[in-house]
């Protein structure tokens, strides 16, 4: 015989209702969870979507500050715009040139151009200091003397004429760039030019010149003065005239 069951027996207990009595409890302990999550939860859920409330509109009060209205903004950028456009209009009337509108390259539209200085005689040219032109004897070339060119420390007349033709460029763009300030414009150019005996430029300058223009004529010589002739071998000194012609 079992004695437990006995005991019980004779206490008056059933076994099931010691199992009932656990099932109570888990009962009990069952609404009780569910009356925690029915109060405490919500409460906790407010108050985390009440922190989440604070910190969003104080991040959109920031955010506020830190984005300009749009409508403000867009005032803003007109008024500006307008002041750049002001400013680019006046540095435009400050560069036209007086009395004539510029022109594609720098010239003027409708035949209104400045008037070149006053020409009465060639003034431009270049003479290195301490050098005297008159001690150099004028070689006119084969074509004036019609003997032949060149001789001991003298360059040969094909020898000029090769750094004339690759230099010739040059003095053409003088004459465009004259052209296009002053208008048509046509003649020759004759130079004088005097080399030392190392090919550099020792004078050069305008002796006579139909073109009359002593803007043109200023250029030639800026140019001219920085050729490279060939070096003699006998160190003397070449000089002559080289006759140019510009034609429109």
């Amino acid at each position: 015989m079992d004695l437990e069951s006995d005991t019980v027996q004779q206490q008056g207990i059933e076994p099931h209702t010691k199992a009932g009595g656990c099932v109570l409890v888990l009962v009990l302990l069952g609404l009780g969870a569910l009356v925690v999550y029915q109060y405490d939860v919500p409460y906790v859920d407010d108050a985390v979507a009440a922190v989440q409330e604070i910190e969003v509109g104080e991040l959109a009060a920031d955010l506020q500050g830190l984005i300009p209205d749009r409508e403000s903004s867009e005032e803003t950028d007109g008024v500006a715009q307008d002041e750049t456009d002001q400013e680019e209009d006046k540095t435009a009337d400050s560069a036209a040139p007086t009395g004539a509108a510029a022109g594609p390259g720098g010239g003027a539209v409708g035949g209104e151009r400045p008037e070149p200085r006053p020409y009465d005689a060639p003034e431009a040219g270049y003479q290195e200091e301490g050098f005297n032109p008159d001690e150099i004897e004028l070689d006119l070339g084969a074509e004036s003397s019609g003997e032949p060119t060149g001789g001991p420390g003298r360059l040969e007349d094909s020898e000029i004429q090769n750094v004339v033709n690759a230099n010739r460029g040059q003095l053409v763009d003088c004459y465009a760039e004259v052209l296009d300030t002053y208008g048509e414009m046509s003649g020759s150019v004759t130079f004088d030019i005097a080399v030392g005996a190392d090919g550099d430029v020792r004078m050069i300058r305008v002796a006579e010149s139909s073109l009359r223009s002593h803007e043109a004529e200023e250029c030639f010589i800026r140019r001219a003065r920085n050729w490279s002739f060939p070096a003699t071998d006998a160190g003397g000194h070449t000089r002559f005239q080289h006759e140019m012609e510009f034609r429109f």
